[in-house]
C-alpha cells in the first residue's frame, strides 16, 4: 500500500503545538538517529573552516528549540545568527534557550519568506525532508544565492537512495530504531506517524545533484540508515 504525504504542511501537522522543550528535546535526540553525531560532525566541520572569533553571520532554516544554534554559538560567541521557524511554540522556545545577543527571529516558511543579505553560513538540520522535491530545489537557489562566495550550508536530514533495496532497508532500521527509542507509546505514534505520512525523502544522488546544479561543490560527511550530512560550498 502506497502511503500518502500531506504537500502542504502546517505546524500543528507537525505536533510542534503540544511539546514542552524538554519532551521535544529529548524526542527529537532519541528518535532521529545519529542526531549527536552529525551535530559533532557539524561543529569539527565549522571549527576546520573557522576561528572561534569570527564574526559569522550564519542563518538556520527550523531553528526549532535552538538545540543546533546553541551548539553553534557555544563555539563561536561572536556569531550573527538570522533564524526561522514556522511554529510559533518553537520560536517561543528558541528564544527562551538563545536570548537577545546576536540573535534575530523570523516566524514563517523558509521556504516563502525572504532572505536577507549574505552569510558565511546556513544551516538546516531534520527540517527541509518536508518540502516536495521541487520545493527542495527552489529552496537550494534561494539558499546559495544568499551565501557569501566560498559559503557553506550545512544540510543535515533524512535522506533515501536511488536503489530502491537499499532505500527499503534504510527504512526498516530507522521504523525499528524508532520502536526502539521513542520515549512513551505515545511519542512512537507521533513519529512514527511523522516519518510515514507527512516526511517526503528525496534521494542523496538527486539532493546533491541538484546542489550542484545551483553552483555548489558537495561533499558526505556523514551518510548512515536514512540521516545523512551534506556540505555544499558555493563556487567562488
Amino acid at each position: 500500500m502506497k502511503t500518502q504525504k500531506r504537500l502542504l504542511l502546517r505546524p500543528t501537522d507537525l505536533n510542534y503545538h503540544h511539546y514542552r522543550k524538554d519532551e521535544y528535546d529529548q524526542d527529537i535526540v532519541a528518535v532521529i538517529p545519529f542526531h549527536s553525531e552529525i551535530h559533532a560532525e557539524i561543529l569539527r566541520e565549522l571549527k576546520q573552516r573557522f576561528s572561534k572569533d569570527d564574526p559569522l553571520r550564519v542563518l538556520e532554516l527550523g531553528v526549532g528549540t535552538g538545540l543546533t544554534t546553541a551548539i553553534i554559538k557555544s563555539v563561536f560567541p561572536n556569531a550573527e545568527f538570522d533564524v526561522i521557524d514556522f511554529s510559533t511554540t518553537m520560536l517561543a522556545k528558541a528564544k527562551k534557550r538563545l536570548g537577545k545577543k546576536g540573535m534575530t527571529y523570523h516566524l514563517g516558511d523558509f521556504a516563502k519568506i525572504p532572505f536577507v543579505g549574505s552569510y558565511d553560513v546556513v544551516i538546516a538540520v531534520i527540517g527541509i525532508h518536508h518540502q516536495t522535491h521541487s520545493g527542495k530545489r527552489r529552496l537550494f537557489k534561494k539558499i546559495v544565492k544568499h551565501l557569501k562566495p566560498g559559503g557553506i550550508f550545512l544540510f543535515g536530514d533524512l535522506m533515501t537512495c536511488k536503489d530502491d533495496k537499499i532505500a527499503a532497508e534504510k527504512n526498516a532500521r530507522h521504523y525499528h530504531y524508532l520502536v526502539e527509542n521513542a520515549r512513551t507509546s505515545s511519542a512512537l505514534r507521533d513519529w512514527a506517524h511523522h516519518h510515514m505520512f507527512l516526511n517526503n525523502l528525496a534521494t542523496i544522488e538527486e539532493q546533491e545533484k541538484w546542489l550542484r546544479d545551483v553552483g555548489c561543490q558537495v561533499k558526505r560527511l556523514f551518510y548512515k540508515w536514512n540521516t545523512a550530512l551534506l556540505l555544499s560550498i558555493k563556487n567562488k
